[in-house]
């Protein structure tokens, strides 16, 4: 084995609100709307788990006094991306599709996508 392979590497690991914001602005450059899209689902389904949820809603204001620019673009985004229907409905098809489940109708998935948005637009900035 080559030296170089077992030498060890330090790798940066960003914490769930750094990651969630991230993906918002990730989301935000994107110019493929199903790209958009899978950004905002990642982040529906982390916040889709409670436990999880709440280390997001916690520590996004640790990470928006460290980065307030990118807070404040990760929050305008999420704003818009709310009330974005047809990004909405791209992210609930996302949802519905790696399912499996084959739902037909949309509307309550994406209902949810909207509700974990919004109530991470509004618990987590202060």
């Amino acid at each position: 084995m080559h030296d170089s392979l077992t030498t060890p590497v330090e790798i940066l690991v960003p914490t769930l609100p750094a990651y969630a914001i991230g993906k918002l602005l990730s989301s935000a450059h994107r110019h493929v709307r199903a790209k958009q899209a899978k950004d905002l689902v990642y982040v529906t389904e982390l916040t889709a788990r409670e436990q999880l949820a709440t280390l997001i809603l916690e520590g996004i204001p640790q990470v928006i006094a460290s980065h307030p620019d990118e807070g404040r673009r990760a929050r305008q985004w999420l704003s818009a991306a709310i009330h974005d229907r047809r990004l909405i409905e791209d992210a609930a098809s996302q949802v519905v599709e790696s399912s499996g489940f084959g739902v037909d109708d949309h509307r309550p998935v994406r209902a949810e996508v909207v509700a974990r948005l919004r109530r991470l637009s509004e618990e987590g900035w202060p």
